[in-house]
This record gives C-alpha cells, structure tokens and sequence, in this order.
C-alpha cells in the first residue's frame, strides 16, 4: 500500500514539473519566434510576439519592466510611440492613483421612485520621472504598409 502511494506520488511530480517546463518553454519559443519575425502578417502573430517579448521580463525587488509597443506609418513614430507606451506602463506600476466617483439619484415620479446610480472608476497617473532606464528589447517589424516596435524597458527601483 505505502509502495503505490510513492509511486502515485512520484508520477503526479513528474506530471508538475512537465507541465510547468511546457509553460516556461511556451514563452522562449514564442520570444524566439518573435526575435526571429520581421514581417506580422496577422493578429495570432502580434499575440505571439507580445506574450514572447513582454512575458519574458519579470519584475523583482530591484527593477522592473515596462513593456510598449507602437504603431505607426513613420519608424520613428512608431518607436517614440513604443517608447512612450513603456514608460507609462513602469510610471503606473511605481505611481499611480485609483479615483473613483459614485453618485445616485433618486426621484419621485407618478409610478414610484425612479433611481439612478452612476459610478466613474480612473486609474490616473499623477507627475512621475522615468529617468535612467534601460531599454532591454527594441524590435520593429513592418505590418502591411506600418511599422509595429515592441520596446522592453527596465526601470530600476532605488532600495
């Protein structure tokens, strides 16, 4: 009895760490498929590429990463787009503020009370500095007459 709990142990492990070597695997095939792409040719693509470049890169006590892409005719719009894009992702993650206005109003009328209830949610990011940051991925690749750039960049936290 205690030899077919081991073994069912034993195999339930192996079971772990196979599915959780496919999942690590899934994101280096799809950081090599995108690093080795120059052309998107459709939206499964852009979705390979964007879970290959911005999965890639995982925060720590230390740093973090802010990933950002941009679209655009001119191949520079597109990087300074992509560039911007990532900045906003680290300046939410190290400043942002979640505003939240609610109201109800209530009214009488000849078939009761007519209530009505509003509520506005923002996450807004207040003044912050992203300074000193290095970019960590800049790929461009041409989708149909536009240029899409993929930028990774990382933002180290002061400790």
């Amino acid at each position: 009895m205690k030899f077919k709990i081991n073994q069912i142990l034993k195999i339930n492990v192996i079971f772990i760490i196979i599915g959780l070597l496919a999942a690590c695997s899934s994101v280096d095939k799809n950081l090599d498929f995108a690093q080795s792409k120059t052309m998107i040719n459709n939206d499964q693509e852009i979705i390979k590429i964007y879970d290959g470049v911005c999965n890639q890169f995982k925060a720590d006590t230390k740093k973090i990463y802010g990933c950002g892409i941009g679209l655009s005719a001119d191949l520079k719009l597109s990087k300074s787009k992509a560039v911007l894009d990532a900045k906003v992702a680290v300046a939410d993650i190290v400043s942002s503020t979640i505003v939240k206005k609610e109201s109800q109003i209530s009214k009488e009328t000849d078939k009761g009370t007519d209530i009505k209830y509003n509520s506005e949610e923002s996450n807004e990011i207040l003044e912050q500095s992203i300074n000193q940051y290095k970019v960590v991925f800049n790929k461009t690749y041409s989708e149909g007459k536009d240029f899409r750039t993929f930028i990774v960049i990382e933002y180290k936290l002061e400790v």
